[in-house]
């Protein structure tokens, strides 16, 4: 997993989504140990949309966790909807 530092403060948590072994696991360890430091970025809910190996997790995640960061736009609907194995959960 890569976790790219924009600044001190401010993570790019990105490709946890795509992580597809483990990419719920690892979105959950980051929300449950470093919420407050961590920024969800339209990039990481597209992501998370288009993720056929854990992205429903990560979504729910993402969702339930940072609900006021999470913004659904249309690029998000048709990536999710694109995505044939998870794109209906």
């Amino acid at each position: 997993m890569k976790v790219e530092f924009i600044n001190k403060c401010e993570w790019n948590v990105k490709p946890a989504p795509g992580n597809k072994e483990c990419g719920g696991k690892v979105m959950g360890l980051l929300l449950d140990r470093r919420k407050n430091e961590i920024w969800i970025t339209e990039k990481v809910v597209m992501a998370a949309a288009r993720d056929r190996g854990s992205g429903d997790i990560v979504m729910k995640l993402l969702l339930d966790q940072k609900e006021n960061e999470v913004h659904i736009t249309e690029e998000i609907i048709i990536a999710a909807a694109g995505n044939g194995l998870l794109g209906t959960n």
